[in-house]
């Protein structure tokens, strides 16, 4: 018999980022490592090694891959977003 343990609310924030992110998460989540940026690397063209770190970070932080990173992360940061974030939208 299925039982549901998550409320709507719950559920449609699954899987997805928060209004706010706390400075301990952004600390371990998104901080790229020595390792991290060998893998990066490994991508080719910036618009791969940008959506590689983003996805990275979110999976660490979030527990999935995002389907649109644009609608999830451009309305969350107050960054001038590069030419490589608008390739890589592109291609997805």
């Amino acid at each position: 018999m299925p039982v549901e343990f998550l409320s709507d609310r719950e559920m449609a924030a699954y899987g997805r980022y928060g209004d706010s992110v706390p400075q301990v998460d952004l600390e371990l989540c998104f901080y790229l490592d020595d390792r991290d940026r060998e893998l990066v690397a490994d991508q080719r063209g910036d618009h791969n090694r940008l959506g590689f770190s983003v996805q990275l970070a979110t999976v660490r932080y979030v527990g999935r891959f995002l389907t649109d990173p644009l609608e999830e992360c451009r309305p969350r940061l107050s960054i001038s977003w590069p030419d490589s974030w608008e390739s890589l939208i592109r291609r997805v």
